[in-house]
C-alpha cells in the first residue's frame, strides 16, 4: 500500500504487453465455441453461436489498443505513457545530441481542455479535432525543447499534437490523472530525454487550512490535498549538469477561499518534492499555478490571497521568469468574456543559479484558441 510521501515511477517497460496474447486466446476460444455449436446442433448450439458472435464482434472493440495503451483506459490509477521514448533507440540517440546544444527552451501551455471530443461535455469530435490541430501548429511554432502541456486528456491526444513537430525524435510523456472530477492531466513533449525512469509523481499530501493563511477559509475540520496533476523528471544537460523539471497544474479559482487554501497545501507538496529530488540539482518548476505573484505583479497588478508563489520562491530559492518582462507584458491568461482581467496565472520558476543563463522570456500572443498563452524561457549556455 502506498503511504504519504511515496513516489510512483514508471518507464516504458511497464506498458501492457498482454493484449496480443489475450486476443489470440479469445480467437481460439470463440472458434471452438462456434465449431462446437454448429457441429452438435443441440439445444445449446444457438446459445453458443450467439456467445461466439458476441465475442467476435463486440468484445475485441473494447480491448486496449497496442498502439495507444491509454486510449480506452481513462482510469486515473493507470499510467498513461506513449509508445515513444527509450525503446526507440534512434530517437534517443538524436535527442541525446541536443543535450549539448547552445540553447534550451522551456515552456508551459494551458491548452484549454485538450480532449478528443469522445464522451466529453465541452467539445464535440469535430471541434476537438480542430482544437488539437491548432494547438499542434502553435506548439510547432514555439520551438520549445521541453513543453509542459496542461488541461490534457491522455496520451493519444498529446501524440496527435506531437505529429505537428518537424523533430521526429520528440518524446511524449503523460502523467496519470488523479483528478476524478475533470479527468484532466498534464504531459510533456520533450526533445531531451529524461533520465531513467522518465517521469514520476509524488503521492504526498498536506493538510489545510493552516494557521496564518490569508485565504479566509474557516473550517474547523482539517482536510488534506495532494497535487492531482503534476509530473517531475531529471535532465542531464551537458553545460550545467542535472536539472529537476516539474510540471504542475494547481487548483483553480485564485480568490475562492477553499481553493486558495487547498492550493497552499499543494504548494507545500511541491516544496517537499523539490527538496527531496532537487538536492544538488538545478530546478525548473513550471505550469498553471492558478495564482498570482505578489512580488512580481502582473499586468493587472493582481495581488494574491494565498502564499503559494511566496512560499515556492522563498523556500526553494527560485526566481519567477516574469521578472524579465515589463509589468504591462506580464499576462498569460486572457478571458474573452472580459469577466477576469489579463493576468499571470502561468509561471516558470527557476533556480537562482540559472538566472545568468536566461537569454529571453516571452509569451506567444498568437495562440488565441486557448484562454491561456504559452509562456517560454530560453537559456543560452556558456561560460558566465
Amino acid at each position: 500500500m502506498k503511504q504519504p510521501g511515496d513516489v510512483v515511477s514508471w518507464n516504458f517497460s511497464q506498458l501492457p504487453q498482454f493484449s496480443g496474447h489475450l486476443t489470440l486466446l479469445l480467437w481460439h476460444n470463440r472458434t471452438y465455441f462456434l465449431f462446437n455449436s454448429v457441429g452438435r446442433m443441440k439445444w445449446g448450439a444457438t446459445l453458443g453461436v450467439v456467445v461466439a458472435l458476441f465475442v467476435l464482434f463486440w468484445f475485441p472493440n473494447r480491448l486496449p489498443s497496442n498502439k495507444s495503451p491509454s486510449v480506452r483506459n481513462k482510469s486515473p490509477s493507470v499510467p498513461q505513457f506513449c509508445p515513444s521514448g527509450y525503446h526507440h533507440h534512434n530517437n534517443t540517440l538524436l535527442a541525446l545530441s541536443k543535450l549539448k546544444q547552445a540553447t534550451t527552451t522551456f515552456a508551459t501551455f494551458n491548452a484549454e481542455w485538450l480532449f478528443d471530443g469522445v464522451n466529453d461535455p465541452h467539445r464535440s469530435s469535430a471541434t476537438a479535432d480542430a482544437h488539437i490541430n491548432n494547438v499542434g501548429q502553435w506548439v510547432s511554432a514555439l520551438h520549445a525543447d521541453v513543453l509542459n502541456v496542461v488541461e490534457l486528456e491522455n496520451c493519444q491526444v498529446l501524440h496527435r499534437v506531437r505529429e505537428h513537430l518537424s523533430e521526429t525524435e520528440a518524446m511524449v510523456y503523460v502523467a496519470p490523472s488523479q483528478d476524478t472530477a475533470t479527468r484532466q492531466t498534464v504531459g510533456v513533449i520533450t526533445k531531451l530525454p529524461f533520465l531513467s525512469p522518465g517521469i514520476s509523481q509524488s503521492l504526498a499530501r498536506s493538510n489545510y487550512p493552516t494557521p496564518h493563511s490569508r485565504c479566509q477559509y474557516n473550517n474547523p475540520k482539517t482536510k488534506s490535498s495532494g497535487v492531482s496533476k503534476h509530473w517531475f523528471g531529471v535532465l542531464d544537460i551537458d553545460a550545467i549538469g542535472e536539472v529537476l523539471v516539474v510540471g504542475a497544474h494547481l487548483k483553480a479559482r485564485p480568490n475562492h477561499p477553499k481553493s486558495c487554501s487547498k492550493r497552499e497545501a499543494q504548494a507545500r507538496v511541491l516544496i517537499e518534492l523539490v527538496k527531496q529530488h532537487g538536492k544538488d540539482r538545478h530546478v525548473i518548476l513550471m505550469g498553471d499555478l492558478n495564482d498570482f505573484d505578489g512580488d512580481v505583479l502582473d499586468a493587472s497588478s493582481s495581488v494574491p490571497n494565498s502564499n503559494v508563489l511566496q512560499e515556492l520562491t522563498t523556500k526553494l530559492n527560485l526566481t519567477n521568469v516574469w521578472t524579465f518582462l515589463q509589468p504591462q507584458d506580464r499576462w498569460s491568461y486572457h478571458d474573452v468574456h472580459h469577466q477576469w482581467p489579463d493576468s499571470s496565472l502561468d509561471h516558470i520558476l527557476i533556480s537562482s543559479e540559472l538566472v545568468k543563463y536566461v537569454e529571453a522570456v516571452w509569451v506567444d500572443r498568437n495562440a488565441t484558441h486557448s484562454d491561456h498563452r504559452p509562456l517560454a524561457v530560453r537559456f543560452r549556455w556558456g561560460n558566465k
